[in-house]
């Protein structure tokens, strides 16, 4: 075997390992695509620079009456960054709102989860409308919170009169286990699985000079 197959196989195996290190824990969400596992911490905030980025936000839904009740943290499998998620909690106790701060954007929007496993999200952005399954997410053209969470009222009253009641009262148990509940959803399992795959091809493209290389012998 000549250096120059040498240095060629080398320069494949380090392309091949970016590209799991990068993109097998996304493609491995086409096999478990409700492999998501959530993590309620109380009391918790979110780390000082995506609070601040995120701040003008969360004073805008405080208020509208609700506090800060914890970080969600929605890890994803292997290795993969887990997702922040500042919750904060309504007075009337219907509904939560969940603000989430990456570094290209802050993303927020109301749930209710009802007693019977149904969702109902309300958000400005991040989200496709569907209405599926007990699974009910309506997306708004504005970024008014006030806006946003009357519309967010008017969808749990809808909700409500086809007999599915929010649950009464948002423990730390059921803050917990909404990332389950969401990522059990027939539809959202859907869109994993495209992701997954999505994810899946550059995996793919990136182990091809490996393949070569070792071809090449």
């Amino acid at each position: 075997m000549s250096a120059g197959h040498l240095i060629f196989i080398a320069i494949g195996v380090l392309i091949a390992a970016f590209g799991v290190w990068r993109y097998l824990p996304k493609t491995l969400l086409y096999f478990k695509p409700s492999h998501i596992i959530g993590t309620f911490h109380e009391n918790a905030n979110l780390d000082p620079a995506p609070a601040e980025r995120a701040q003008e936000e969360v004073d805008a839904i405080t208020a509208l009456g609700f506090t800060r009740a914890g970080v969600q943290l929605e890890k994803p499998p292997l290795w993969h960054k887990p997702l922040e998620m500042l919750i904060l909690t309504g007075n009337d106790s219907a509904e939560l709102a969940c603000v989430i701060s990456s570094k290209r954007r802050v993303t927020w929007y109301y749930e209710t989860i009802c007693e019977g496993g149904q969702l109902v999200i309300t958000a400005s952005g991040g989200f496709k409308p569907t209405n599926e399954g007990g699974l009910y997410q309506s997306v708004l053209d504005t970024e008014d919170p006030a806006e946003v969470l009357a519309r967010h009222h008017d969808n749990v009253a809808h909700f409500a009169s086809q007999g599915y009641h929010p649950v009464k009262r948002y423990t730390p148990d059921v803050i917990g286990g909404m990332t389950q509940l969401y990522y059990a959803f027939p539809v959202v399992r859907r869109g994993m699985r495209t992701y997954g795959s999505m994810n899946s091809l550059p995996l793919t493209v990136l182990f091809v000079p490996l393949i070569l290389a070792i071809a090449s012998l």
